[in-house]
């Protein structure tokens, strides 16, 4: 009864009637903020109930219910008794979603789109409204999706995905024109993260026209959406002006040394960059070399993801420096980083089972050891 921030969570199971008195007793005198319902079978009586009870905390703010049994005149009825009181609610069923802002119902299927919202779970943000599509039929009339979903104006997390079982048909460059429309309309988002769309370089020109007006920006994540050296470039023109952002993760693409050079260049001046993840993006020594001589002179990175890329021995060699003279940044992707920054902290043991030095790492290593404090060395073969 004291506690101001209580979430009421319902789950599977048949409740009686003498169960539900009491639920109706704790609900009419606690000050519960949250109320989710699922997999329950509640009735439409026991729904109408507890919506009657909860009306009148000035408190509460979210009710939700991912059941079968529920219908549009349950969505309809509490648009009505809540006279817009309430942020936000949403009911699921087998084929439908039914949601409802400001005390307008909306409809949409499920066969084209899986719909969430809830609270984001980061604790930098905790309890900011988050809205993620997973579409699921690429033929999805998308305007009217996103028509539909405009009433959430609140919205600071927005994920678009598509379904693995669609990723091979390319959404294209119509699609990508679509997103970026809706993006135009929720310039206070904090994560964006539109991954799994193959859009290329055409469709992401579009999506970055719209994403550099979204200066609050602190997560983007663009990844596994086919994006070539031409659509890096774009991109880095774009990330220039986020100022505020935190983390960019184009993993999965296709930007390969020259679109590696575009991002660097965009991301040298952002004062708050800590995460860049460019995993799987066919870089090689040549785009290895000019990130480890620019990411010298960005001292707010700590984690560096490089993995999965086409990066030899010179390449590799080419971050040492980085992290001899930064105990903090991470470096991941490269099997022998972690081998030489245990060299440096006094390991008097190595085990380089299974790791290929090769003719190119073979002097720097030969000094590595020499200066170590290395009792036991192991480079026998997996």
């Amino acid at each position: 009864q004291n506690s101001n921030n209580l979430l009421f969570l319902l789950t599977e199971g048949s409740l009686s009637n003498l169960d539900f008195g009491f639920i109706y007793y704790l609900l009419s005198k606690s000050k519960i903020m949250k109320m989710e319902i699922k997999n329950s079978v509640l009735s439409e009586t026991r729904i109408r109930k507890i919506v009657e009870i909860l009306k009148n905390s000035s408190n509460f703010q979210l009710f939700s219910a991912l059941d079968e049994n529920t219908t549009k005149e349950i969505s309809n009825f509490i648009s009505e008794q809540t006279e817009n009181s309430w942020s936000r609610f949403f009911f699921i069923d087998k084929t439908n979603i039914w949601f409802d802002c400001n005390g307008t119902s909306s409809l949409i299927n499920l066969c084209d789109i899986q719909i969430s919202l809830s609270e984001s779970s980061n604790k930098n943000i905790l309890g900011s409204p988050a809205l993620k599509l997973i579409l699921k039929n690429p033929k999805c009339d998308l305007d009217r999706m996103f028509q539909s979903i405009r009433k959430f104006s609140s919205i600071q997390h927005f994920t678009f995905e598509t379904a693995t079982h669609i990723q091979d048909e390319k959404l294209g460059e119509i699609s990508a024109i679509q997103i970026a429309k809706e993006l135009k309309e929720r310039s206070d988002l904090k994560t964006l993260i539109i991954s799994g769309n193959q859009f290329g370089d055409n469709g992401v020109n579009h999506l970055v026209e719209s994403i550099k007006q979204i200066n609050s920006l602190t997560i983007l994540n663009l990844g596994d959406n086919c994006i070539g050296p031409n659509g890096a470039r774009a991109l880095a023109e774009a990330v220039k002006l986020l100022s505020n952002l935190s983390a960019l993760h184009i993993h999965k693409n296709e930007i390969g040394d020259d679109g590696l050079k575009y991002l660097t260049q965009g991301i040298k001046n952002l004062k708050l960059l800590t995460t860049f993840n460019v995993s799987e993006n066919e870089i090689g020594d040549d785009g290895a070399k000019y990130l480890a001589e620019e990411t010298k002179n960005i001292s707010s990175i700590k984690t560096l993801n490089i993995g999965g890329n086409n990066i030899g021995g010179e390449g590799e060699i080419s971050f040492i420096e980085i992290i001899q003279s930064n105990d903090n940044i991470s470096i991941i992707g490269f099997p022998h980083i972690e081998k030489i920054k245990a060299l440096q902290s006094g390991s008097t043991e190595l085990d380089m089972k299974g790791c290929f030095i090769g003719v190119e790492r073979a002097n720097y290593w030969k000094l590595l050891i020499k200066e170590s404090s290395l009792k036991v060395l192991n480079f026998e073969k997996k």
